[in-house]
């Protein structure tokens, strides 16, 4: 498969005045040599047109990555000191386990705005999280969708943690990360919450 001709934004996060590359926003898969990743339709244009602008910064730095390795980066290719740093409250890493022949996800960090807003800590898993069964399934859902290459944004509500905190909503992003480049077993991922 060839490489699609993707134009990246620049990494620096003092960089507020760039604007979106049109061209971008059409492509719906990224080709790898170890395969295609696809994009839930409309992402693109999110990221793109969001005001809220660490959205094209974290799927930029990640999109640098996969272009310049052409593969998927492992965790050993995130560096915190290359990422935007006002990524870094917002950002969190998952690992993949396959634990009794089904992939299971545990936390391994946590920014510092996670921790404060959620009871998740690391070395939790997912499926330990104390959630309805609606969000429960949507969760993982979102992780499974990520294992599969099939990146998409999940909104939802801390509503599930409790009374107090119902009208905090948030938005998450999972980016697949992979040891050997193609097969995932990490997750990088930013959690934006709007109170």
């Amino acid at each position: 498969m060839s490489k699609p001709d993707i134009a990246i934004h620049p990494l620096d996060d003092r960089a507020d005045d760039i604007e979106p590359i049109v061209d971008e926003r059409m492509v719906n898969f990224i080709d790898l040599s170890s395969g295609r990743i696809s994009l839930e339709p409309g992402l693109r244009d999110f990221l793109a047109e969001a005001q809220e602008r660490r959205w094209q910064l974290f799927f930029d730095y990640w999109h640098h990555l996969v272009t310049s390795l052409d593969r998927l980066p492992g965790r050993r290719d995130v560096d915190p000191v290359q990422m935007p740093r006002k990524l870094l409250p917002n950002v969190f890493l998952a690992d993949v386990l396959h634990e009794d022949r089904r992939p299971r996800f545990r936390f391994r960090l946590l920014g510092q705005e996670i921790v404060d807003y959620e009871h998740t800590r690391p070395g939790q898993y997912l499926h330990e999280l104390v959630l309805c069964p609606d969000h429960h399934a949507d969760f993982e859902a979102h992780y499974l969708d990520c294992l599969n290459l099939h990146l998409r944004l999940r909104s939802s509500t801390l509503g599930w943690r409790c009374d107090t905190k119902s009208v905090i909503s948030y938005e998450v992003l999972l980016l697949p990360l992979a040891c050997d480049g193609y097969e995932v077993n990490a997750m990088i991922g930013l959690a934006i919450y709007r109170a």
